[in-house]
């Protein structure tokens, strides 16, 4: 619905109750930082019983080094999640060619790796556990003129 309510904390327990609220349909959110929201869409009151589980965010971080081992110091990194499609994506400028992304959602990943020039990418795949961090060592290889 078009309803907006104030933010409410939980109990102790975990438990929230909300007053005053029209039939719905509803989107209800939880959040808390350093966890991937949870939502539930088309909730219709009254209900109960309706339970929103956070789950612990990690995150990815690595470096970036060009064929012969160098830092690249400038580069992009597209990520993907394997398993819904979603993409992001983040430009980074770092003289030792280290990148860190947060918060990921926990899961598989796909690391699409690019420098400004566009003459040489890489491609690699990283897991994020929940609570802690995906390591990425990426090593770009450069592309032979009109390779696509």
């Amino acid at each position: 619905s078009k309803q907006r309510f104030n933010k409410l904390e939980t109990y102790a327990d975990g438990a929230f109750a909300f007053e005053g609220v029209g039939p719905g349909p509803h989107m209800i959110r939880a959040r808390k930082d350093g966890y991937a929201d949870a939502i539930k869409e088309g909730v219709m009151a009254p209900t109960k019983d309706l339970q929103l589980v956070l789950s612990a965010v990690g995150g990815i971080q690595g470096s970036v080094a060009d064929s012969q081992g160098q830092a690249v110091p400038r580069f992009t990194i597209t990520y993907t999640d394997t398993s819904s499609g979603a993409t992001s994506s983040s430009q980074f400028a770092s003289a030792d060619g280290s990148f860190q992304l947060y918060p990921v959602s926990p899961g598989s990943y796909r690391i699409d790796v690019s420098v400004p020039e566009g003459s040489a990418k890489a491609t690699q795949e990283v897991i994020v556990p929940a609570g802690a961090y995906g390591d990425v060592a990426v090593k770009l290889s450069t592309e032979a003129p009109g390779a696509d």
